[in-house]
Parts: C-alpha cells; sequence; structure tokens
C-alpha cells in the first residue's frame, strides 16, 4: 500500500512532493481464476512524485507514478506500471480558467477483474494500457456563484491479450452551468455529446442532465446530477445519475457515499455498451495525529443488455496507518473481493484475499 501522497488539486501555491515506498502482500488468487486458486507473495516498490510550479498567470503540474511488482510464484507476472498527469492551468481572470489535462498509465490485471470484466483470459495477465487528454474553459466560481465550464477530450483504451486485443475510444464536448439558489444550495445543469468506438464500432451518446450541490447542517455535502441518455444507433434510452455525499460526523470521523450509473463502452467483443452501476463507501477515523483507520465497501455491477451478459465485482477492504515520524508512515491493508459473471451460457464465481504491510517515506 502506498504511503499518502496527494496528486496535483491544489493550485494555490507551489507543490514538490516525493515518496518511496516497499510494499509486502500475500494473494490468495493471483490469477483471478474460478476453479484454480494459486496464492503468492508480491512485493511492490513504489516512487510517487506531486509538483506543482506557479507562474505569473498560470501554473504546470507534472505528477507520475511507477510501481514495480514482482511474484514469489511466477516471475512471469512480473510487470512495471506507470502512471503521468502532466496539466496546465491558465488564469485569464480573477472568474476565468483554462486548463489543459492529460493522462497516460499502463497496468497489468486479469480477467474478471474491474476493467476486464468480460475477459475470458485464465492464468494470463493482461495488458492495459489508457491515454486522455482535454481541455476546458471555466468562466465563474464554481460553486460559490454563478459558473459555467465548457470541456472537450479524448480517451482510448487498449486491453491486450497473447490472444487477442480490444480497444476503445471516446471524443467527448459537454458542458456544465450552476447558479447559487440560496445560502448553501447550488442549481446545476450538464450536458454532453460522445463519439463512442468499441472495436471498430461507431456509437453516438447524448446525455442532460439536471442537480444541485447543498450543504446540509454545515457538516454535509450532497452532490447530484440526474437525467437521462440516448444512443443515436440503436435508439437505446435510459437514466444516468452520480451522487455523492461526504459527512463530516465528528473531529475524528468522516464518511463518503457514492453511486452512480451510466451508459459506458465495455471491453468484451459481444457487444457496444453497458450499464455500470456503482456504490461505494468509504470511512476515515483518526484517532489522532499518528494513527488512522480507513474502510472501504464496493458494489459494481456491469450489464451487457444486447447480449444478456453481466459480471458483479464485490469488495471490502479495510488499512491502518501508523505516522512512525513526520516522514515515515507503516501501513497495513486486509481486502476481500468476489467477482462474478452469468450470462446465457453459464456463471462464474471467484474470490480473492489480500494482506499486506507497507513502509513508506515522504520528502
Amino acid at each position: 500500500m502506498m504511503s499518502s501522497i496527494a496528486h496535483a488539486s491544489q493550485w494555490d501555491k507551489d507543490i514538490s512532493q516525493f515518496a518511496t515506498s516497499l510494499t509486502l502482500d500475500h494473494h490468495s488468487n493471483i490469477y483471478n481464476h474460478a476453479d484454480t486458486q494459486v496464492g503468492s507473495s508480491v512485493s511492490q516498490l513504489a516512487i510517487v512524485n506531486n509538483s506543482v510550479s506557479l507562474f505569473e498567470g498560470y501554473g504546470v503540474a507534472l505528477p507520475f507514478s511507477i510501481h514495480r511488482f514482482s511474484y514469489s510464484k511466477d516471475s512471469n507476472l512480473d510487470n512495471t506500471s506507470f502512471e503521468f498527469k502532466p496539466s496546465a492551468q491558465f488564469f485569464l481572470s480573477p472568474n476565468t480558467t483554462f486548463k489543459f489535462i492529460s493522462k497516460v498509465n499502463r497496468n497489468q490485471i486479469f480477467g474478471g477483474n474491474v476493467g476486464a470484466e468480460f475477459s475470458d483470459e485464465s492464468f494470463k495477465a493482461l495488458d492495459n494500457k489508457r491515454r486522455f487528454i482535454g481541455m476546458s474553459l471555466d468562466v465563474g466560481q464554481a460553486p460559490k456563484n454563478e459558473f459555467l465550464s465548457v470541456n472537450v477530450n479524448y480517451s482510448d483504451s487498449e486491453l491486450m491479450s497473447s490472444k487477442a486485443s480490444f480497444s476503445k475510444s471516446i471524443k467527448k464536448i459537454g458542458s456544465q452551468y450552476g447558479f447559487r439558489i440560496s445560502e448553501d444550495s447550488y442549481f446545476q445543469l450538464s450536458g454532453s455529446y460522445q463519439w463512442q468506438q468499441s472495436n471498430g464500432r461507431l456509437t453516438r451518446l447524448a446525455e442532460a442532465g439536471v442537480g444541485a450541490i447543498t450543504g446540509l447542517g454545515g457538516s454535509n455535502e450532497l452532490n447530484v446530477i440526474a437525467g437521462g441518455y440516448k444512443r443515436i444507433e440503436n435508439d437505446q434510452k435510459g437514466l444516468f445519475w452520480t451522487l455523492s455525499n461526504s459527512w463530516a460526523a465528528s473531529e475524528q470521523l468522516t464518511i463518503k457515499l457514492e453511486t452512480s450509473q451510466r451508459s459506458t463502452l465495455n471491453n468484451s467483443a459481444g457487444g457496444v455498451s453497458q450499464i455500470a452501476t456503482i456504490y461505494q463507501i468509504n470511512s476515515m477515523f483518526k484517532f489522532n495525529d499518528t494513527h488512522q483507520l480507513d474502510l472501504n465497501l464496493r458494489h459494481q455491477k456491469n450489464n451487457i443488455k444486447e447480449i444478456r451478459d453481466r459480471a458483479i465485482n464485490k469488495s471490502i477492504g479495510i488499512a491502518w496507518q501508523w505516522k512512525v515520524a513526520s516522514d515515515v508512515v507503516i501501513s497495513a491493508n486486509a481486502s476481500h473481493t468476489e467477482t462474478s459473471r452469468f450470462n446465457v451460457q453459464n456463471a462464474v464465481s471467484r474470490t480473492q484475499q489480500k494482506l499486506g504491510v507497507s513502509v513508506g517515506y515522504k520528502w
């Protein structure tokens, strides 16, 4: 488990953070296989850097992370994952900002895991590559006063195995508008149009929604957008939503509830689109300045209605952090994951447990 380090999200000061960590995990089912479960120790060396440099009228961020994984049971699974997220913001006026965001990352996953729910590969790792580039123009002071945001972006990904590869790409233009309706409540409208391509098949998606941001009693913040979507080619229609509620229950305990449902592209050659529904709870309890306990629960269902194929992923994880010194953190974590797939031919279920301990140092 990597010692925590915030990636670029603050643009009011220069940031220079560098962290390393060494993690030793035990995985009960490294291939995520339904019948033959193979356990293995996995060591992970991680390097994370976060930097923000501010200049006159603009700022530049260059965060990156590198993770090296080594498996005691099967050295063929040894791999290096990375993520690089350069971005820039141009402060055109006190109320107008132009943003440029890009991202490239690569990691290794197995069939049945999130991101490869409909892959039929067994005992072989999948190479997952993703890229993103986007721009937005933000006018106003979101969400304090009236605001308007217009964005354009492009993303693509490729999931490769020794037998086949699945690729998808998305071109999107969207906007969001909002204004204050009371002391702690804001109304918002959103809309987008997307050109999505999966394994050579093109589909267009239109979305329109309404929502609100409201503070419930000062310690609560609710952010919700709900609406409808339509896929132009097959006239498929449905509802989408995103909802998050952050609650500071006390000085020590914070809880965040999240749920979303969207029509997205899937990574199967059998269908173009899927309905992805996610429910998630994250809680953090700070005993004091040196000890912290995190609990995470997640339920995700991906449903390809075209071919009556669906996948369900359920997980629970707990992590404890001990800040030994100002720059040294020791972490221990445990998780349990269940993945299931149901289609007209059969039903497959997999389970995986992980136990790990990590030592991290931050400069």
